[in-house]
């Protein structure tokens, strides 16, 4: 049975997250909640772990990887707008 699960994303450069899910497609969104970044994800029990590698670039900032390797997975707005984080995904 799958469910959607939420997994809290640090806006700093590259993090890694093990979550049991069929495949990158599965990593559904990212919002903001209570003044963090959050992703939400399509949780599979019966999947084993994959990890992932999640980056989080802000407006105006260098990107330092290549992007044809990631998924954009959305754009998040913190403290009324004042900070713009792009965040980006790969499954390893």
């Amino acid at each position: 049975m799958e469910n959607i699960y939420k997994y809290n994303i640090y806006p700093s450069d590259k993090q890694r997250l093990m979550i049991r899910c069929k495949s990158i497609n599965n990593i559904l969104s990212v919002d903001e909640q209570d003044g963090n970044i959050v992703a939400y994800a399509l949780r599979d029990d019966e999947n084993q772990f994959k990890y992932y590698d999640f980056i989080v670039v802000g407006t105006g900032h260098p990107v330092h990887f290549n992007r044809n390797e990631y998924k954009f997975l959305g754009t998040v707005k913190l403290y009324d707008g004042k900070f713009m984080f792009h965040v980006f995904c790969k499954e390893l």
